[in-house]
């Protein structure tokens, strides 16, 4: 014990002595602890937390559909027929990786959806 005092001294006294080091000392943990806590946070609440709303999220399923050796696409009519005929899952919802063509009674908009 006698010997941790003494380092704890020497260390502080050699802290005191190059206040250069220090600062880049403790600037470089500073980051190091905030990045590392960024980053365990971005992943915990990504992979390690389960999906807000969703009771059960390893039953999620994805259904898609097309033609073989085409891109899976279901269009909304065909989505909107899938959800009024399910009789197995708890619930349906739909999402798109490209944009597409919305359109109402004007002209059409291209959207990231």
């Amino acid at each position: 014990m006698h010997t941790l005092w003494q380092d704890l001294r020497y260390g502080v006294r050699m802290l005191r002595k190059s206040p250069g080091a220090t600062a880049v000392a403790i600037l470089t943990l500073t980051l190091g602890i905030g990045a590392n806590s960024t980053v365990f946070s971005c992943a915990s609440a990504t992979l390690l937390d389960p999906i807000p709303g969703m009771a059960h999220p390893a039953q999620v399923v994805s259904v898609m559909g097309g033609a073989p050796g085409h891109l899976p696409t279901l269009s909304y009519p065909d989505y909107e027929d899938l959800r009024r005929g399910n009789r197995v899952f708890s619930g349906m919802t739909g999402f798109a990786l490209w944009p597409m063509n919305i359109t109402d009674e004007e002209k059409p908009e291209r959207r990231s959806v």
